[in-house]
């Protein structure tokens, strides 16, 4: 944590995910939360230099699930359980709002029908 080499502008650092080693050596460089409650692991290649994010389904292969990263209070496992908890509560009220649009596009359709069938002089 808190490496300072492969880093930009504002001391951010460049996401590659380009590696040229023939057996990359990725470490955890940060943690973050994203918008989409997904937890971000920012990589980094030890031999190359090379940084990447990855989102928390391919992370759980990079990250050791017990250990308390910096400034987390909680093991990988747990911040990943918890933000696939939250994940899924948005995406299930994602799910219901497009439903909901769905039933309201179904209403249009039928009262479109409808009127199509007066115009038509009740076929």
């Amino acid at each position: 944590m808190g490496l300072n080499y492969g880093r930009g502008i504002g001391a951010k650092a460049a996401r590659t995910k380009k590696c040229s080693c023939e057996n990359p050596k990725w470490e955890v460089d940060e943690v973050r939360i994203s918008i989409n409650r997904e937890a971000v692991l920012t990589l980094h290649c030890n031999t190359c230099k090379a940084f990447w994010d990855t989102k928390s389904r391919a992370a759980r292969e990079y990250a050791n699930l017990d250990r308390v990263p910096h400034p987390f209070k909680k093991t990988y496992r747990e911040i990943f359980a918890e933000t696939d908890a939250s994940r899924v509560e948005m995406l299930e009220g994602h799910i219901k709002a497009q439903k909901h649009i769905i039933k309201e596009a179904e209403k249009e359709i039928a009262k479109t029908h409808r009127e199509i069938d007066l115009l038509k002089g009740g076929e």
